[in-house]
């Protein structure tokens, strides 16, 4: 059956959202022809509820009007299917006609609530991008003790559990990200709000020479790199191995223990 749209009612306002921390540093944008990492230039973005009707983005069109909730599902369908999509035939393949013949909606339905493909791809980018941030604001407080490694180590698999959920997404957004652009401010939002919350839950205990700011950023960038070669098949490492080796590169290198080890293969 093709979905035929509805309109009336009104849509609870998101809240504004915030970073991990007051200022957040950010890294400035590298021109590169190789994927850029997620976050490059911008500002903190907002934290929301994902994955629920009411958490649903449309494009332009739906920004025109209130919706009721059978068009807040119809949005819904449309971003499931774009992630179908994408995962199948990569975000360039994707088509508008191939979107609508997986939600089974029609082509004007979709322009109802999306300008373009690219549209709905920034409502998916978002959506990924508030579940990355409440994984990072979700940090516990960080030790030297052996209790602050394993607060790290579940924050680490909650971080590599959504990434690896949003792969397809997160691959294709690092491809098309343009520094200036919004995905580029957005990307800057999550790895702003990692890097700001293990400056902030590590902060009493860390080593008293150390720039929290700048190494935290520096670690996040790293660990984000290390998930995205994992999810996307460019490293033969197991996550797991790939994960206690973060998880002790971060704990020693903020707290100035000794270099630390990585048990054999």
């Amino acid at each position: 059956m093709v979905d035929q749209h509805s309109n009336g009612g009104s849509d609870t306002p998101r809240p504004a959202g915030r970073s991990a921390r007051d200022s957040p540093t950010s890294p400035r944008s590298t021109p590169s022809t190789s994927p850029a990492p997620i976050g490059t230039v911008g500002t903190v973005g907002t934290i929301g509820t994902v994955g629920t009707v009411d958490a649903v983005r449309g494009g332009t069109p739906a920004q025109t009007r209130e919706l009721r909730a059978r068009g807040r599902r119809s949005i819904r369908r449309l971003l499931d299917a774009g992630r179908v999509v994408i995962d199948r035939r990569g975000y360039h393949s994707a088509r508008v006609e191939d979107i609508v013949k997986e939600a089974e909606i029609s082509h004007g339905t979709f322009y109802l609530y999306f300008a373009s493909k690219d549209e709905l791809f920034r409502a998916l980018a978002t959506e990924v991008a508030d579940e990355l941030i409440t994984v990072a604001v979700s940090l516990g407080e960080v030790s030297p003790e052996s209790s602050g490694r394993d607060e790290l180590r579940g924050w680490l698999e909650s971080f590599a559990s959504a990434y690896q959920r949003n792969g397809s997404i997160i691959r294709a957004w690092t491809e098309i990200e343009v520094g200036g652009s919004d995905l580029g401010r957005l990307g800057t939002d999550v790895l702003g709000a990692f890097s700001s919350s293990l400056a902030r839950r590590v902060s009493p205990g860390a080593a008293p020479d150390l720039d929290l700011d700048t190494a935290s950023l520096a670690l996040m960038a790293m660990v984000e790199r290390a998930l995205y070669y994992s999810t996307a098949g460019q490293t033969t490492v197991e996550l797991s191995r790939l994960l206690d080796t973060m998880v002790g590169a971060i704990h020693d290198g903020m707290f100035g223990h000794q270099p630390f080890a990585v048990c054999p293969p």
